[in-house]
């Protein structure tokens, strides 16, 4: 019989759809907004520009209304972040590269090598991790570069030694793939930001200055889950630590959660933001508390992100669909909700940003990607958008407030 009740209840979850996500942008394979006809060819010529080789991850939208994609480096990316232009090609919505063509040269470690997510601060700053690899190979130090975009000048770069950007087990593993960003102060007088090592199975701490790595169990993925299948195709895919999402805090006296997880994991974890600082830069002897939570989701989520009142949207892989959790409310099946399932167009989440009240999701086909199987004449790449997430919450657990919850 409780067998039975758990199927029920996830069976619940996935019927509980209560709206969509829009198409705001796709493309069956990506071309730029180049300096001229030369220039590209040029690319094409030298391998620097391959659209057969060019996968999208992340979305982020500025205030003034600009959307960041990022392209992380390989053989024939030509730039690894670029805002979408008003421009149409072949493939879809142009790319044009940011801040411009200078930063995305080819062995220039002043540069933007290669970008896998990109977050906006609380004072317009967007933060930039660039693992510093082309491909596999380490061609950079892995860097942190932050730009004002009221007039996208560089304000902060953070170099990240390769003591904490890589495994202290293992120094062929490591890369940098998600920030968070906590601010203090009005004018975000401190800055905070946690970053997530899925090959290194580590999480990077800065301070704005000067950066250290913890390590943690709950960072490394479950080797029960490392099979995905989306959309009827299966693969294989053993990434440890992969999103990271910072809960706001609903009171003063409360400490900020990190919450996070490993790609292949049926389990939520957090830990206290104030832990991470006190352990990394305190020399205090209290370890961080990582929290496991008790519920366990029916399959992988990918990415993750809060909404300024404490909703957290995540990304299933199986079926494809956006679910949320009230985190005023326990971590139970009842709570958890499918808002938005399609299996064409949120076939996997690998980037998640809520904006005010707007939810914006990049997706791929990513089980095409790893078996090089696309098909360049149809929409690999989508954003989606939903410009007000209390339509998407309406009448359900995560819109509904609780007692104060957690696990």
């Amino acid at each position: 019989m409780e067998i039975l009740a758990i199927l029920v209840a996830q069976i619940l979850i996935f019927s509980a759809v209560s709206g969509h996500l829009d198409v705001r942008y796709e493309w069956k394979y990506i071309d730029y907004v180049w300096e001229n006809d030369e220039q590209k060819q040029s690319a094409i010529d030298a391998g620097d520009y391959d659209y057969t080789q060019i996968f999208t991850i992340d979305v982020d939208r500025a205030r003034d209304g600009r959307v960041f994609v990022t392209t992380p480096k390989q053989n024939g990316v030509p730039a690894s972040l670029s805002i979408v232009s008003d421009e149409n090609g072949d493939g879809g919505p142009l790319l044009k590269p940011y801040p411009d063509w200078s930063w995305h040269v080819k062995g220039d470690c002043d540069a933007i090598t290669s970008v896998y997510r990109v977050t906006i601060d609380n004072c317009n700053r967007m933060w930039v991790l660039d693992t510093g690899k082309h491909g596999n190979d380490q061609v950079c130090e892995p860097q942190l570069v932050a730009f004002d975009l009221a007039n996208d000048l560089l304000v902060k770069r953070i170099k990240i030694p390769t003591e904490y950007a890589q495994s202290s087990t293992d120094p062929t593993k490591g890369l940098l793939i998600t920030p968070a960003v906590e601010t203090k102060g009005r004018h975000c007088e401190q800055t905070w930001i946690y970053m997530a090592d899925s090959d290194g199975r580590g999480l990077v701490i800065s301070n704005g200055e000067h950066v250290r790595r913890l390590t943690d169990k709950s960072f490394d993925p479950d080797e029960n889950h490392v099979n995905f299948t989306i959309a009827g195709e299966s693969f294989q895919l053993a990434d440890g630590l992969f999103s990271l999402a910072l809960q706001p805090k609903t009171r003063p006296e409360y400490s900020t959660r990190l919450y996070y997880r490993p790609l292949a994991s049926l389990k939520q974890y957090y830990v206290s933001t104030r832990q991470i600082e006190r352990a990394s830069f305190m020399k205090s002897s209290l370890q961080p508390n990582y929290v496991t939570s008790d519920y366990t989701f029916p399959r992988q989520v990918s990415v993750q992100a809060f909404s300024s009142n404490g909703i957290l949207f995540m990304g299933l892989t199986d079926p494809p669909a956006i679910i949320c959790w009230n985190s005023d409310r326990r971590l139970t099946d009842r709570n958890v909700v499918t808002v938005a399932e399609d299996e064409e167009t949120l076939q996997f989440t690998s980037g998640l940003k809520v904006r005010g009240r707007e939810l914006w999701a990049f997706t791929n086909r990513y089980q095409k990607i790893i078996t090089g199987s696309q098909n360049f004449g149809e929409v690999n790449f989508r954003i989606l958008v939903e410009t007000d997430i209390r339509k998407l919450v309406r009448h359900t657990a995560c819109g509904e407030v609780g007692r104060q919850g957690g696990y």
